[in-house]
């Protein structure tokens, strides 16, 4: 079979989806991992993103120094 321009490669949209969905899955994951969430989650990790998400704006570097300095370990 000749394939035209107009003509598409039967199954190359379905792994093109397929790896858009374990692109986005993976990207979900990271985001619940950032927020915190999860079981238990790290302290320190908690920390950070409370202390982010009082002083939006500023670099990460600036947020783990203030981080650090509020910081109390249990």
């Amino acid at each position: 079979m000749v394939y035209t321009k107009k003509m598409k490669k039967q199954g190359s949209s379905d792994r093109t989806n397929e790896k858009q969905g374990m692109e986005i899955r993976g990207l979900k994951r990271k985001v619940k991992k950032l927020k915190g969430g999860g079981s238990g989650g790290n302290p320190w990790t908690k920390h950070v993103a409370s202390v982010r998400s009082k002083n939006k704006g500023k670099s990460l570097g600036d947020i783990m120094k203030m981080a650090s300095k509020s910081y109390k370990k249990k």
